[in-house]
């Protein structure tokens, strides 16, 4: 297949409305509803517009395929994490239940993914982002450019040295220690009140502060910033790699027959 816009190149999720759609209207709906309940019913209307516009743009980046666009449409993707963290904070805090467990939950994992994507940034290249997709079979090509799906994990196409992993790790067992501790600590106020506003904000901090940690890491941005600025070698990969499956493909296919 020939790639109509070989210096595109587009996020998985932007590519499949199947999966966007969803995700933006009714997930990140759902994310925004301790914003209406605690905050301010304006900002959550005026949220819910601004995904309304994501919509419509990335069904103008299918009509008008760019990798800018590509970028603006996939921020509800990127800033996940960002939000996650920002929701739970400003909840909490407004609904006075912030304590000093929260505020120590709240530091460690903000300072802790801050930390562990700058490490995972520092040591991303073109090289290893291009290695990582093409052994990965993680770019494939459309009419609209190439398709990128980016590895779940940085283990994936980076190495780190025994004090950075250690580093790493240590973070993420602190952030575990920290949670358990503001867990048992704070779980049985969900338990004492039957008033579900009372509790939301204690659910909300003791499940919102680390998975805002593990959602979708920051080094995302830069990862796809190589992609679009290397989309000529990963034309060329793509190319390469789909050359040796047709081959492969056409191989089996001839034993098959000899066999039969």
């Amino acid at each position: 297949m020939e790639v109509a816009v070989t210096g595109t190149v587009r996020l998985s999720q932007v590519e499949a409305p199947s999966i966007y759609i969803p995700f933006v209207l009714l997930g990140w709906s759902a994310l925004l509803v301790p914003v209406a309940v605690y905050i301010d019913t304006s900002y959550y209307i005026g949220a819910e517009i601004c995904l309304l516009a994501f919509v419509a743009l990335m069904f103008c980046e299918r009509f008008r395929p760019g990798s800018t666009l590509n970028f603006v449409v996939a921020l509800p993707i990127y800033l996940m994490s960002a939000t996650v963290y920002a929701i739970v904070l400003l909840t909490v805090t407004v609904s006075g239940e912030m304590n000093g467990f929260y505020v120590l939950l709240a530091i460690v994992s903000g300072g802790g993914k801050i930390f562990a994507d700058s490490i995972v940034v520092r040591k991303l290249t073109p090289a290893s982002v291009v290695t990582s997709l093409v052994e990965g079979r993680r770019v494939t090509m459309s009419d609209r450019g190439l398709v990128v799906t980016i590895p779940w994990a940085s283990d994936l196409f980076t190495e780190f040295s025994r004090w950075e992993a250690t580093l790493i790790w240590n973070m993420r067992a602190i952030l575990l220690v920290t949670w358990a501790w503001a867990f048992f600590r704070y779980a049985p106020v969900m338990y004492s009140s039957v008033d579900a506003l009372e509790r939301a904000p204690h659910m909300l901090a003791l499940a919102g502060f680390p998975m805002a940690f593990f959602l979708a890491p920051l080094w995302q941005m830069p990862f796809m910033y190589y992609c679009h600025k290397h989309a000529d070698q990963l034309v060329d990969a793509a190319e390469k790699q789909r050359l040796r499956e047709d081959k492969a493909t056409l191989k089996a296919k001839q034993e098959a027959r000899e066999n039969a």
